[in-house]
Formats: structure tokens, sequence, C-alpha cells
């Protein structure tokens, strides 16, 4: 997929509608392909920028036949796809294209929400129909809905009756449909109104032709039986087929047809006759495997620049299908973050973790009294704070909003959204996992990230020392929660466990070399960072410490017992500081404080100039009710100021406020009044949910 930006339209010798594939494949397939000895790519091809560079992959797919099912590892069916290299490219000028596209699309749908609507006469020769088509777009796009009489719902229903009506007929292409009565109606009517009953009248019609088949083998059937009842086969299938073709489907013989089957296999009720049901739970029916050999993407700033590359290598999925029971294995090699400046993320490997990432879900268990289980082991990654790649990205993200601020804001609103939204869903589902008391297994090692911060103490461009934080490993696993005085298990027990965790200063530049730091008493937890000359001088502000934390969550709410129980337990922690290591804290402080602020005044500066409440529909102080807590299980009344503009809702932290806290779409949402009994008395509330939703809830 390549995507050419500032480039002339081609000149083409047929028109579009003209091509035949051959054209087309000689004129996409240019520069795709390598050219023969000799030629050059055509002046189509010549400077073409790919999305996607073109990607080469390779399916295979292997099938035991019924006396080769012994083995319980060898899969029945296995499926293998092999993908070489993916890489994806998006440079800064496709991708302001792209906010255009969206911008110009946002148009067109705005434009054909209300187009039937249009007089299709000049303003000057009907100035009446075009103030009253400005008044119905106006009502239409604000989606302002009215209270109805009896009589308009009355109207409203016989309407409905009637479109439908004559939307069938012209379906069914009846001589005496109106089409001019159908215009006519949606003249009035909202778009989706009348994509509904649309499919309503596409329903009747399919209804109507359902029952003519019906009643035509009905009358097809009573041929048969009068022709002798006792000889009728039972197969329906047979009933509908003349009798000189009744032993013949498709072309091929019904003789034919099974010796098919007998070659391809494909005979279940023999495969289940033929192995024993201990032996068909372990054995493997199906697996998939997905691997890829290496995989880019890049961001291209305008002065043709690379802004960051991410890429990882050797990614592997590979899924097994057995007859209960579902094994899903992950592996990723490496991977890595990567800026014009140095490495910002890498994973790092070892003896004892040779993938950057390995995990194993297991659905259903054999021979386990578990309904799940998961275990993971990630390898550390080293991340480095560099604060050049972060201003760039910055400049990047700032000059593509001021294409088009209206499409940058509400794809980041819809990306907030989405966030949310994934967030709160993952949080239900795992309280639903709790309240169905599923019985699951977690066992995750996490060689936890290592982060180092240069800092430049002089004017020099050099970094003076490096801030090194090193998180340690992780391990996560469930135990066996505590029995009541029933002896029920009301808890799930997740239990934490870190170690090797610190933090300190060393003396560098910004040179990369490898330095051995168990000479210096810090083990071989973080394994490369810049240092100067062959010494590491390290000043310690955190000295290696642990932290166990145990975590009770209830299965099901109980009065007596509180949703969630936390036990952390630190044996030591050694904290440092002198005079150098409180100068080295105030530097870091001061890089961290001005990254914050530069990237919250950008914000800011952008939400200020095109803020779209600053004229609002609706504006007032509000309390909003809140949920905290794992699974959302602790409310509270949070002050907040409400703003309603257009077709979105805005939660500022105050009426001065310069940047919103959430931002909600009105689309496909309805309004609720709350009876004051449900939240406390309160005079007046009002719940925001989704259309359709149920009101209880």
């Amino acid at each position: 997929m390549y995507h050419d930006s500032n480039q002339l339209p081609w000149n083409m010798e047929k028109k579009w509608e003209d091509l035949s594939p051959k054209d087309w494949v000689e004129i996409f397939e240019d520069g795709i392909n390598e050219p023969a000895k000799g030629h050059k790519f055509s002046e189509c091809a010549g400077d073409r920028n790919y999305l996607v560079s073109p990607i080469n992959g390779v399916l295979k797919y292997h099938r035991l036949g019924n006396s080769e099912r012994t083995n319980p590892e060898m899969p029945f069916e296995e499926a293998h796809l092999i993908l070489g290299d993916v890489s994806l490219a998006l440079t800064e000028a496709q991708y302001h294209d792209w906010i255009r596209l969206l911008e110009v699309i946002k148009r067109y749908k705005s434009y054909i929400e209300v187009s039937h609507l249009r007089p299709v006469v000049s303003v000057t020769e009907g100035p009446k129909l075009w103030w009253n088509y400005a008044a119905q777009a106006a009502l239409q796009q604000k989606k302002m809905c009215y209270r109805l009489s009896w009589a308009q719902i009355q109207h409203l229903s016989s309407l409905r009756r009637r479109y439908i009506q004559l939307y069938a007929d012209s379906l069914q292409e009846l001589s005496d449909s109106d089409d001019t009565e159908i215009r006519s109606i949606e003249r009035d009517l909202d778009p989706k109104v009348i994509l509904l009953w649309r499919f309503l009248a596409h329903a009747k019609v399919e209804s109507v032709k359902s029952k003519e088949e019906a009643e035509q083998r009905m009358l097809k059937k009573n041929s048969w039986f009068s022709l002798g009842w006792g000889s009728a086969s039972s197969d329906p299938l047979q009933q509908d087929v003349p009798e000189g073709s009744q032993t013949v489907v498709n072309g091929l013989s019904k003789e034919e047809w099974k010796a098919l089957n007998n070659i391809l296999s494909s005979q279940p009720d023999e495969d289940s006759v033929s192995q024993s049901g201990k032996d068909m739970q372990n054995m493997t029916q199906r697996m998939v495997i997905v691997s890829i050999g290496q995989a880019a993407a890049r961001i291209i700033n305008i002065n043709e620049t690379e802004l960051v590359c991410g890429r990882f290598e050797q990614l592997q999925v590979s899924t097994k299908f057995k007859h209960r029971s579902v094994y899903c294995d992950l592996t990723l090699k490496f991977y890595g973050l990567s800026a014009p400046e140095g490495p910002l993320c890498q994973s790092v490997s070892s003896k004892h973790k040779a993938n950057a990432l390995g995990a194993c879900f297991v659905y259903s268990p054999v021979g386990e009294n578990l309904d799940w289980r998961l275990s993971a082991t990630i390898s550390p990654c080293h991340v480095t704070v560099l604060m050049e790649s972060y201003n760039h990205f910055l400049e990047f993200m700032k000059r593509s909003s001021s294409v088009s601020p209206t499409v940058a804001f509400e794809t980041a609103t819809a990306l907030q959204n989405k966030l949310e939204s994934a967030t709160r869903r993952a949080q239900e589902q795992f309280q639903t996992v709790l309240e169905e008391q599923s019985s699951f297994a977690l066992d995750i090692d996490l060689d936890a990230p290592k982060i180092r911060v240069p800092i430049r103490t002089s004017a020099s461009s050099e970094y003076d020392s490096l801030f090194l934080l090193d998180f340690g490993n992780f391990t996560l696993r469930t135990e066996e929660g505590r029995h009541d005085n029933d002896g029920q298990n009301l808890y799930s027990r997740f239990c934490i466990s870190g170690r090797d965790i610190a933090a300190f200063f060393t003396d560098g530049n910004s040179n990369i070399q490898t330095c051995d730091v168990e000479s210096s008493g810090y083990g071989s937890q973080l394994s490369a960072y810049p240092v100067t000359g062959s010494a590491c001088h390290s000043y310690s502000l955190v000295d290696r410490c642990g932290i166990v934390v145990m975590v009770d969550q209830i299965k099901v709410p109980h009065p007596c017992h509180p949703s969630t129980r936390v036990s952390v337990q630190v044996p030591t922690l050694g904290i440092h500081l002198s005079p150098s290591i409180f100068s080295l804290l105030m530097e870091l402080l001061k890089i961290l404080s001005g990254t914050i602020e530069s990237s919250t005044k950008l914000v800011e500066d952008y939400q200020a100039e095109h803020a779209p409440w600053s004229s609002p529909d609706l504006a007032t102080e509000v309390q909003i009710l809140v949920w905290r807590g794992i699974g959302y299980s602790v409310a509270s009344w949070q002050s907040s100021y409400l703003v309603l503009s257009g077709l979105y809702l805005y939660l500022l932290e105050s009426s001065t406020s310069q940047n919103y806290q959430r931002c909600y779409s009105m689309a496909g949402k309805q309004v609720y009044e709350v009876p004051s009994n449900s939240v406390g008395g309160s005079s007046s509330c009002i719940a925001l949910c989704i259309r359709g939703m149920d009101i209880q809830q």
C-alpha cells in the first residue's frame, strides 16, 4: 500500500472505467515487482512512498488421515502462516493528507444527512424554501427531540405502514409503485429512520417470498404423494429433485461422493468410534501457527528525518485446539523503540530468558481443576528518557493539529473514550470472573524495566550524569484465599513479590558503553548504560530492596467483609542523601517538571485557541458520581464544571480550566431522570446512558 503525496494525477491513455484487468495489473504492479534487466520503473512508480512495503508470505496446510491419528501431539489439521518482513512507514505529509481526507469525509457525512432537504431551486427563486431548509438542517444536526402527541404518533405510525408498503412494491417492481410519494415521505424523515423502514420493507418482501416458496414445496410434495405415497423418500432434498437426477448432485453420483469422502478422510463418525473418549481429550485436533520474522514501523517528519522507529523480531503465536481445551502460546525474541538521538526502549535477553516475552494461556486445562491458566515470562527492557526526542514528537503533533484542529481534537477524544472504555470493560470482566467464582491460576515472572535519565548540569552538549531506576524483578501468583468461619473461601488472593529494586546516580557522558556493575555491588540487573572511562562512579539513592504485596479481592460482595484487603511488607529500605545527590536530584526534577510544563502548555495553548466549548449550549457546575477502586466498588461525588457544546459533553475542573478532564460523545446516548431516593435524596439528578439500556442499570 503506497501513498504518494504532492503528486500530479496519472496521465492514462484510457479512462479508468475502460481499463481491463490486465491494464490494472500493469499499472499497479509497477514498482512492486523488480523491473526486468535493462528496464526502469515508469513515471508513475518512479517516486513511490510506501505506507506498507510489499510483504511476502507462505501458508502451509497439513492434514492427517484416519490411520495416522495415533500420536496425541500430532494435530489432525495444522495451518502455518509465515511472514518475512513487515515494514510500515508514515511521513508527515502522508499524515496530513489523511487528516484532510478525514475532514472531507466528515464534511460529506454532515452534508449527506441533510442533502435530501436541499431545495432544487436557487436562493433567488425560492428564498422561503432555503430558510426552511436551513431551519430543518440545523434542527436535524442538533438532534433535537420533542414530546410527541398521540395524534403525531398515530400519523407517524400510518406513515410508516404506507412507506413500507410503497417501498416493498418498488422492490418487487410492481407497475403501480409510486416513487414520487416515497420521496415526499423521505423529505421529513431522519436518514436512520429511512434505513430502518427500508430494512422492514426488505424483510416483508423476503417473508412473502419464503411463504410462496413453502407453498410451492407443499404443492410439489402433494404431487409426489399422489403418485405413490408408499414409495416417497424421507429425504427432503430428494423430494425436490426430479426423478431422473436423484443420484447426481453437482455432477457427481453418490458413489463418487462416498469415494471422495473416504479419500479425504472426512468421516467424523468413524473418527469418534476409532478413538475412545479418554484418548480424544488428549488428542490435538487443530493447530494454527502465525510467524513474523521481523517488523518495523517508522514515523518520518517534514524534513525527511526519522522521528521514531519501533520494531520487533521473531514473533510466533500458536494455538492448539483439543477436545475441550485451548492452548495458546506466544513468543517474542526482541522489541525496541529508537529515535535519531538514540535508543528509547529495547528488550535485553539473557541465558535464563532467551526471549523478550513468552506467554502461555490455557483454557480448561486437562487434568487440572481450573477454568483457565495464564503464565508469562518477560525479560527486562532498558528505557532511556531523551527530552530532545520527546520535544520533537510534540512539535510533530502540534504541526499536525494545526492542519485540521477539529479532526485532531475529535480523534484525540475518540482515542480517550476508547481507552477509558477498554479500561472499564477490563475491570468489569475481572470483577465478573471473581463473582462467577471461576477458578484460575496466574504465574507471571516480570523483569521490570530499567530506566535511565541523562542529566546535563552544565552548558556542554554532553551529559554529565545519569539517573538510573531499576524496578528489579516482580512475580505475580495466585494463592488460596483465607476461609471464613463456615469454611467458605470468600476471597481470591494475589501475591505480588518484588526484589532488587534500586535507584542511583552515575557519572557518565552520551557514549554508550558496557559496564560490569557486579564489582560495584549492584548485581547484574543493569548491564548497559553510559559511563565515563572504565569505572562506574555510582551514588546510591535507594539501596536494593524488596517488597511483598498481598491483595485479597472478594468474590461476591458481602456486607460484613471488605471488598479489598491489601497487605504491604518492605523488609528493609535504605535511602541515602548527600549534597551531591541532592543537587543531582534537583536537576532531575527540573528536567521532568520542564517536560511536563511544556507538554501541558502545548495542550492548553491548543485548546485555548481551538476549544470547542468556547460557545457552549449549556454550562453549569455539577456533582458527578464517580466509582473508584478495584472493580469500581467505591462511589463518591466529585465537583466538576459541565459544558454541552454540539454533540459533545465536556467535564472541566472549573469554569476557568483551559483543558477538559473527560469528553463524551452524545451520539447514541440518552438522558434519564434518576429518582431522588436512588441517590440519597438529591433534589435533581440525571444519568447519561447508552440508548436502549435498561433503566434499572
